[in-house]
């Protein structure tokens, strides 16, 4: 058995192809050995599933070792525990750390510097800026609008930061309306 990785081993990253020599050593290696990928990226997803079909490995460790499929059979897999993930989500939102997730393989890269303020848990609107990447980089967006939260203007005005209010909490609100607030969160420089 032989293994491999994908990322800057087989895949050359300027072209986004697997380099003709990698594929030629694969094919002479596949006579007497089987070939394994192993790998950070999840190669059943649509960004790395071109790849895999290049490749056609025997055996796939796939999202390091948390995910193994042997041909066409998934023989192990560890799910991330819904509990730490929330509490990681809600660590890297406080601390102002952007984090990408896919699930199936519907997923955006969204780059710090074009969150435009959105946190964990907002329902935003999303311009595509690159829907159809290269070299197997991810799908790119950029937040334009969030859509869950009304906006309160202070009536003091050397209170410089933004108050936002969860729609929920809006309830049947307009603009015009005065309304008492009372601020949970701080929030941080960008907010």
């Amino acid at each position: 058995m032989i293994s491999f990785d994908l990322d800057m081993t087989l895949l050359d990253h300027n072209t986004g192809k697997i380099t003709p020599s990698a594929l030629e050593a694969i094919d002479i290696l596949r006579k007497k050995h089987k070939i394994v990928l192993a790998t950070g990226r999840d190669m059943d997803n649509y960004y790395s599933r071109q790849y895999r079909d290049i490749i056609k490995p025997d055996a796939v460790i796939h999202m390091n070792g948390t995910k193994i499929t042997v041909g066409d059979n998934l023989i192990f897999e560890h799910l991330f525990n819904r509990k730490l993930l929330e509490e990681l989500l809600c660590f890297c939102d406080r601390e102002g750390y952007g984090i990408g997730m896919t699930l199936g393989d519907d997923d955006y890269y969204i780059h710090e510097k074009n969150m435009n303020g959105a946190f964990h848990e907002d329902t935003v609107l999303m311009q595509v800026l690159d829907d159809h990447p290269t070299s197997g980089r991810r799908k790119e967006g950029k937040i334009i609008k969030i859509l869950d939260f009304g906006f309160v203007i202070p009536d003091n005005l050397r209170f410089d930061s933004d108050i936002f209010v969860s729609k929920s909490q809006c309830k049947n609100l307009t603009s015009g309306f005065k309304v008492m607030v009372e601020i949970t969160d701080y929030g941080d420089t960008r907010r």
